[in-house]
């Protein structure tokens, strides 16, 4: 009887523990489509944190109710994206680019500019087989 009460026990605990995380996975690019190793990769309570390999790739383990990440790498522009349900993320990282006399809201403003050509990018690593299309838990 014990074991049959331990058995459930170690069950629920199991289903309850797969069901409560996810493992999202990608590539992360530069905006020249150069893979990026050493990027690190970190839920918004900084508890679950994953760095890119020599290739780009990662894996991160991170609660079913997590929406956004924070990714991160020195030379590179800081951002916090939506994952929403994926399960399979790529990512595109903007090169940091500060030009002589540039004051902090033209950055913004440049930047801005450059994110915009974002999708053409993602269109184009997709196309290189580079990455694949971002997809939803199943």
């Amino acid at each position: 009887m014990n074991k049959l009460i331990l058995f459930f026990l170690l069950s629920s605990y199991s289903f309850t523990s797969e069901c409560q995380t996810r493992t999202l996975t990608g590539r992360v690019l530069d905006e020249h489509l150069t893979p990026l190793s050493g990027v690190k990769i970190q839920t918004g309570d900084s508890s679950n944190i994953a760095v890119t390999d020599e290739h780009g790739y990662y894996s991160i383990q991170i609660p079913q109710s997590t929406n956004r990440i924070h990714v991160w790498q020195i030379g590179m522009e800081n951002e916090t994206f939506k994952i929403r349900k994926y399960c399979i993320f790529n990512i595109v990282l903007m090169n940091m680019i500060i030009a002589e006399f540039e004051t902090p809201k033209e950055h913004k403003s440049r930047l801005k500019g450059r994110k915009k050509k974002r999708p053409n990018i993602y269109r184009e690593a997709i196309n290189k087989d580079l990455i694949t299309e971002n997809k939803p838990c199943s």
